[in-house]
């Protein structure tokens, strides 16, 4: 009798422990799910970078053609199931995108406000595919970066980074680009602005933000200057 009845707790002991395993699984896919706009995407024209806070997204979105388009900003709210982001672009106007089963692309359709100068006008289609997710150790400067001035995106591929700069709205400024290369140990970034200037930024430890210099090779009288940065996504 106590061989059966140690045989019964132990039987119990070992669904227990298999129970809190599932449970620990299905609590990971729970929380990779939670996110599931997170990451960088990249569209027909733009790549856009993408973060998720509960049913709210926010975003920015850099052209491959910074010549003929602008940066510009993404922001709205999820339906239930976490698979329709219905919003703004900051460059157009409304904006609904509906994620695929397997959250690795997205389609959509947006409406261009009156008044808005752009090529296309009324409404569009678009499509756009995940490129990486949130975040990479590799690339830790990949990503959206906040100063007290503007919103900068990065991409960086190897040790060359490439990237744009749009003034936020209560500045007074032009959008502009930056190209780039990273040291061996990835802390420092040095390189050119479109306005013809050099900077060097160098990243801290976390990986969340970055302090820096820059100059105005066009002026020299004019010197440089402090450019620091936070990770926005």
């Amino acid at each position: 009798m106590k061989f059966v009845i140690m045989g019964g707790i132990i039987l119990i002991c070992l669904l227990w422990l298999s129970g809190m395993g599932m449970a620990d699984q299905v609590s990971g896919v729970s929380n990779q799910s939670d996110k599931i706009w997170n990451g960088t995407w990249e569209s027909e024209d733009y790549f856009l970078y993408i973060q998720q806070n509960d049913s709210e997204i926010k975003g920015y979105y850099e052209p491959f053609n910074i010549s003929s388009q602008d940066p510009g900003t993404l922001e709205g709210i999820l339906s239930s199931d976490g698979r329709i982001f219905s919003g703004t672009w900051s460059e157009t106007g409304p904006l609904v995108l509906t994620l695929a089963a397997d959250t690795m692309s997205y389609t959509g359709a947006g409406n261009v406000l009156p008044g808005v100068d752009l090529n296309s006008a009324g409404s569009y289609t678009t499509k756009g595919k995940r490129v990486e997710s949130s975040f990479d150790p590799e690339k830790p400067w990949n990503g959206s970066w906040k100063t007290d001035r503007t919103l900068n995106t990065f991409i960086q591929n190897g040790a060359t980074v490439t990237g744009s700069y749009v003034p936020l709205p209560d500045i007074n400024d032009e959008p502009g680009t930056y190209t780039g290369t990273v040291s061996d140990d990835g802390k420092t970034l040095l390189g050119n602005w479109s306005e013809s200037g050099n900077f060097s930024f160098t990243i801290s430890t976390d990986d969340w933000y970055w302090n820096g210099t820059y100059d105005m090779a066009l002026n020299p009288t004019a010197g440089s200057d402090s450019w620091n940065a936070t990770k926005v996504l």
